[in-house]
């Protein structure tokens, strides 16, 4: 009799542990991922993170994934844990992924055409299948990039710009990647200090410039002083701002995994080097490569007040 007891004991025990096991991995929140280098490919190691809002529920599909990519080897991986990135993604029910590549000799990551781009394609999957989301098997995405991220996200935009909601190149310095028709389709965001010790800013203008005289999507910020860093909450938030007012006019509500929608200039403003704003429907200012483009009148006033701003130095 007492060896029954504790047999049902034992059953009730491995149940309730089997219980709480499968309960902790369905309300599981963050992911992570680490690719495997071939020794053609352009980095040494990569690895990442991902973080799916709890708000978000089975029911409902994930609208896209920010991405966020640091400077040359810098571990980006903890950008899942930055409390105003988890707060947009959970106001637009997007996933967020930290990035973590390194490079090594003759190994430049950010070209995403040398193999880094399919790590982070390969991370996607494998977050699909750990969360069981299938709309995070292929989806589309925002791309925050500073210094070589920047030059990551400029390359992802290059190479597949139909997975490319918006991008932001945050004080980018060698953009090696060539871009496509479609790319200058896709809305981005350069940033700029004209205090920056590196080529930033002169690359930079030229990306920038030979893009708009394409007709491209494009705004450029730049701010006077500042050194090369990644800037204060300031650029964050502008960032944000610039993602925010962008994304809904890309994605179908319906179902966000259809093609992205093609923004047109009339929808928008253009913005001139001296702060004026003006409107989309100016047919001479398409192609006009001092000017920038934005999609909102409100996107436009933060344009010209965080250009006007003075970064800091430190």
């Amino acid at each position: 009799m007492q060896r029954n007891f504790y047999r049902i004991v034992l059953v009730c025990l491995v149940f309730l542990l089997f219980w709480v096991t499968e309960s902790s991995l369905a309300n599981t929140e963050r992911y992570y991922y680490q690719a495997t280098p071939s020794p053609s490919d352009n980095f040494t190691q990569a690895a990442f993170s991902c973080w799916i809002p709890k708000e978000i529920s089975p029911s409902e599909k994930i609208r896209g994934v920010m991405v966020v990519i640091p400077s040359q080897d810098a571990d980006g991986r903890d950008a899942i844990k930055d409390s105003s990135y988890k707060k947009k993604c959970k106001e637009w029910k997007f996933a967020l992924v930290g990035c973590y590549f390194k490079g090594g000799k003759g190994k430049f990551y950010s070209s995403v055409k040398g193999g880094s781009g399919r790590a982070l394609r390969d991370a996607f999957k494998d977050f699909s299948t750990q969360s069981d989301r299938r709309e995070l098997y292929d989806p589309k995405m925002v791309l925050i990039g500073f210094s070589a991220g920047a030059q990551f996200a400029y390359s992802m935009a290059c190479d597949r710009p139909e997975d490319v909601i918006a991008f932001c190149a945050n004080k980018g310095v060698f953009f090696t990647s060539r871009a496509l028709g479609s790319t200058y389709r896709t809305p981005g965001l350069f940033i700029t200090n004209e205090g920056d010790e590196t080529e930033s800013l002169k690359n930079t203008k030229k990306i920038f410039k030979d893009g708009r005289g394409r007709d491209a999507h494009w705004a450029h910020a730049s701010r006077k002083g500042g050194s090369h860093k990644f800037g204060n909450k300031n650029t964050k938030s502008f960032i944000l701002t610039f993602i925010e007012e962008t994304f809904p006019l890309r994605i179908k509500e319906t179902n966000p995994s259809l093609s992205l929608e093609r923004l047109r200039f009339d929808e928008g403003f253009f913005v001139d080097a001296s702060g004026k704003i003006l409107p989309g429907d100016n047919r001479k200012l398409e192609r006009d490569p001092e000017v920038s483009w934005v999609a909102s009148e409100l996107l436009a006033e933060e344009l010209v007040e965080f250009s006007s701003s003075k970064a800091k130095k430190k």
